[in-house]
């Protein structure tokens, strides 16, 4: 099934095999989450925990690609686990009908996960990350979209010279209620959407396979509109 995989130089059979009992955490399932989850399942990963607390609304269906106009209402962990119920059997899943919030209670999140793939739209909500991953030393993917554009990080995942990264390096701890990755507000393209959710999974694979990251110490920046990318040093 994963024959083509195999043979990419670096991955082959040893890193595939891996894969299948990683356990990945992804917060939030709407574009990115999306993305994230139907590529992870697709190329082997077998193990999820999905939290998201929003339903699924007709302004998410042309973005949001696992859902159909019959989930309109579903919430949006439940309509993510019966499109891995038809389309990738293989996997086991948790889901938690929750949004990510500074007072969430970690204690209902799974901490023995291998990497946590942020797809959330509120700075709070990615401060509470930070703080659950440092608390529990687990490497997070973060990921944002607006309108053209679109950002990725690796947190608390050594850089080649064994240094740790932060969130609150990048950002500062004034912009907790700011809005990051705001479709309501601000509108988005759906393929900037995909494009980004893509880079996470390239960013968790490297991960979940111990490979040098490309963006822990750096911000991954593209923007669609003129085409262009920018690596920038936290």
């Amino acid at each position: 099934m994963f024959s083509r995989q195999r043979k990419i130089p670096h991955l082959g059979g040893v890193h595939q095999q891996e894969w299948g009992s990683k356990k990945i955490l992804i917060l939030g399932c709407g574009g990115l989450g999306n993305g994230v989850l139907m590529s992870m399942a697709r190329m082997g990963f077998q193990h999820f925990f999905l939290v998201d607390g929003d339903q699924v609304s007709s302004s998410n269906l042309h973005r949001q690609w696992m859902f159909s106009p019959d989930q309109l209402g579903w919430p949006k962990v439940k309509a993510a686990k019966e499109w891995l119920r038809q389309f990738a059997p293989h996997c086991q899943v948790e889901v938690l009908e929750t949004f990510v919030t500074q007072g969430i209670d970690d204690s209902v999140i799974p901490h023995e996960v291998d990497v946590v793939v942020d797809c959330t739209d509120q700075v709070a909500a990615k401060y509470w990350i930070e703080e659950f991953c440092q608390k529990h030393q687990i490497p997070w993917v973060m990921g944002s979209v607006e309108q053209w554009e679109g950002q990725v990080s690796v947190f608390e995942y050594p850089n080649a010279e064994g240094k740790l990264f932060s969130y609150s390096q990048w950002v500062g701890k004034s912009l907790k209620d700011f809005m990051v990755g705001s479709c309501e507000q601000r509108g988005v393209y759906p393929p900037m959407v995909q494009w980004i959710a893509q880079v996470q999974v390239l960013e968790a694979c490297r991960i979940c396979s111990g490979l040098p990251s490309h963006f822990s110490g750096k911000i991954g920046y593209w923007d669609m509109w003129s085409n262009t990318h920018l690596a920038v040093n936290i």
